[in-house]
């Protein structure tokens, strides 16, 4: 009886055992993911720099590189390095960012940037009715939500897209793109909003659209489309 006894009892062990095991594999596998996967917080509304922060336009260099810009001092910079899958998010900072310059080209290959701001304040990119806003290389995969576009304007160097021009892959979700512009001399691409290259993919849900415009001969005074669209 005591012998019987122990050899249940040692089964029930070995099972038990192997149940730990497999969770321990599932959260070895789960924590992997995690650690691969960056989130890089902008407290700052400036453009494109301050010391001690983290900006929009550092933040998008640390998603494409990795690294950690450097400040005005040469020190790295306050930005999370990015990992890919990267997400920027705003989560202490509202209201917007009015750019100095068109914002770093972005070519990473799975990015989010992610509004809100605190306590719900919207997000806005704002070009100042003077820069292109946003440019999506190839190699870009990009998630747009809870983000306004506005003021952005291109011209014929830009390759049009006032708000955004579009190489890659685009997602735009629960976003307003306005008084964005395109176009400004003859031959240029149009897209006041968004310029979506031939062969590429833009896909917007749930967003608007006002005020945005193409001049002389551009097309598209919200969008110009030469790829695939999804709307």
């Amino acid at each position: 009886m005591t012998t019987r006894k122990v050899y249940r009892n040692s089964g029930f062990l070995r099972m038990c055992n192997a149940l730990a095991a497999g969770l321990a594999i599932v959260l070895t596998l789960v924590l992997s993911t995690a650690a691969h996967a960056a989130v890089i917080e902008v407290d700052s509304l400036a453009d494109p720099h301050e010391d001690g922060k983290c900006t929009l336009h550092d933040a998008i260099i640390s998603a494409n590189t990795g690294t950690l810009p450097e400040d005005s001092n040469g020190q790295p910079g306050k930005c999370t390095a990015g990992q890919s899958p990267d997400t920027i998010q705003f989560s202490n900072v509202g209201g917007s960012i009015t750019l100095a310059d068109t914002l770093p080209p972005i070519t990473d290959s799975n990015l989010t940037i992610q509004g809100p701001g605190f306590l719900g304040t919207p997000i806005g990119i704002d070009g100042g009715d003077k820069v292109q806003v946003m440019k999506l290389t190839s190699s870009a995969t990009v998630t747009l939500s809870n983000v306004d576009i506005k003021g952005g304007r291109s011209a014929f160097l830009s390759g049009g897209g006032g708000g955004i021009l579009n190489y890659g892959r685009l997602n735009v979700s629960n976003g307003t793109f306005y008084s964005n512009s395109a176009g400004t001399t003859v031959g240029a691409h149009g897209g006041g909003s968004i310029f979506n290259n031939a062969g590429e993919t833009l896909t917007v849900t749930n967003s608007t659209f006002i005020s945005n415009s193409a001049t002389d001969t551009a097309a598209g005074g919200g969008i110009e489309n030469r790829g695939d669209t999804e709307r």
